[in-house]
């Protein structure tokens, strides 16, 4: 059915010239990456596309002063904005508010590949934090207490973990769904939270805590 949604008597056209620019360039099978200003074309809207082969990465915490569309053009996706954590597939669409710290990050398997609407004529934004820590690091703490192992340091050094996991009730310590809602806020994929803290688990009681917190945390 045709559309009339408005008489197009009552809005004159603009009298900007039709505008072409490359933004990214999507010959060869690698990963779209690339930007264009809006105002390089007299748009008022930004365009950005990003692509990672690698499950777990993603742009760093960030804020712009103006919203932010998310279109997923394949794969899955992983976005945190302010509290929410939200799960997006390819042909998906997600908005990031004015002033709302967000990331995402590729939630595999295979290639994230997005288109980032920024909505302004210029690219604005603040990083809101430092890279993320190793993830092991995080692995560690997720079930309210220290895995033991040596933590990655300078030469020589072996930083201390004062409360080493060995029993069901200091896996246990902390809620499991606010445990892996924490380590997934900082960027803990599923895969590498098992792979990394039952890698360094002592004892078979330690598995079968740890296993029990995820399962009761309600994941997918």
């Amino acid at each position: 059915m045709a559309r009339r949604d408005y008489d197009p008597a009552t809005a004159p056209p603009d009298d900007r010239p039709a505008a072409k620019a490359k933004a990214f360039d999507t010959t060869g099978p690698r990963a779209w990456r690339g930007s264009l200003a809006g105002e390089a074309i007299g748009s008022a809207n930004t365009i950005l596309a990003y692509a990672t082969d690698t499950v777990g990465e993603g742009p760093r915490l960030h804020v712009h002063p103006y919203d932010e569309s998310f279109v997923v053009i394949m794969g899955h996706a992983r976005f945190f904005v302010g509290d929410e954590v939200i799960e997006a597939a390819a042909g998906d669409v997600l908005l990031a508010p004015a002033g709302q710290p967000h990331r995402f990050e590729n939630a595999g398997p295979g290639r994230l590949q997005t288109i980032d609407i920024h909505h302004s004529p210029r690219w604005i934004q603040t990083d809101l934090d430092k890279p993320p820590p190793p993830r092991l690091h995080l692995a560690r703490n997720i079930l309210g207490g220290e895995l033991p192992g040596p933590r990655p340091g300078k030469r020589g050094q072996t930083a201390p973990y004062p409360l080493p996991i060995s029993t069901p009730a200091a896996n246990t310590s902390a809620p499991p769904s606010t445990t892996w809602n924490a380590a997934r806020k900082n960027g803990v994929s599923m895969y590498r939270f098992w792979i990394h803290a039952i890698a360094h688990s002592s004892t078979n009681t330690t598995m079968k805590a740890m296993i029990v917190a995820v399962q009761n945390s309600g994941i997918r």
